[in-house]
């Protein structure tokens, strides 16, 4: 559900708040409280352009990944739309950029790499940090990652790994780096801090967004 919208708010503005919403949603598998904030003037806005769009939203599942919360601000948006209820109300005209925080509970991030998307993850911490074993736990404890494993003999390892940000992507490693490894990262999106308290992971980022509909043109 669209918030934050005041009774004097410019009709249109709230007509593409709307597409944005429905946009947003048809993006993720699942999307709790959605709260989007939209700046313009009605002569841009006519123009399909909007200065600024903030995003605020909770519980997200964006293809396999789970995300407790998430706050962003875009660049210039250029957006046609119809209010044809038949029809999609908005597209993007071209990419756009969008900066912000996202926070990831422990459970959240097990909840991810036992996911068929990205389960591979998973089995790069395996190979590449616990020698090969079978990681049967993930979590957020003590402000740094802890996996369990188990090696071929079922004897049980615990292992802890500092999380930082590195080159624009997530980079776990030891205390001594013996054992290290850096994400593979999509090229359109950059980490640039990550701070973590307790059992919850906070990242701040920077994107390029293409939507789907200019991706395939």
């Amino acid at each position: 559900m669209i918030k934050d919208h005041s009774k004097k708010q410019n009709p249109l503005l709230h007509i593409l708040a709307i597409g944005l919403e429905v946009w947003l949603r048809s993006q993720c598998q699942s999307l709790g409280e959605l709260n989007i904030k939209l700046k313009g003037k009605t002569i841009k806005i006519l123009k399909g352009i909007i200065d600024e769009v903030k995003v605020s939203a909770n519980k997200i599942n964006f293809k396999g990944l789970r995300i407790e919360g998430a706050e962003f601000t875009t660049s210039i948006i250029k957006l046609n739309f119809s209010i044809n209820p038949n029809n999609q109300i908005v597209s993007f005209q071209e990419k756009f950029v969008l900066g912000g925080r996202l926070t990831v509970s422990s459970t959240g991030l097990s909840k991810t790499v036992s996911s068929k998307e990205w389960n591979w993850i998973k089995n790069l911490m395996s190979e590449t940090l616990v020698e090969g074993r079978a990681i049967t736990n993930i979590q957020i404890q003590n402000n740094k990652l802890k996996l369990d494993s188990l090696d071929k003999n079922n004897e049980s390892f615990t292992d802890e790994f500092y999380i930082r940000a590195t080159n624009g992507s997530i980079e776990f490693n030891d205390s001594i780096q013996s054992q290290s490894v850096i994400l593979p990262m999509d090229p359109s999106i950059v980490i640039k801090t990550i701070n973590i308290c307790e059992d919850i992971i906070y990242l701040r980022i920077s994107s390029t967004v293409t939507p789907l509909d200019l991706a395939t043109n």
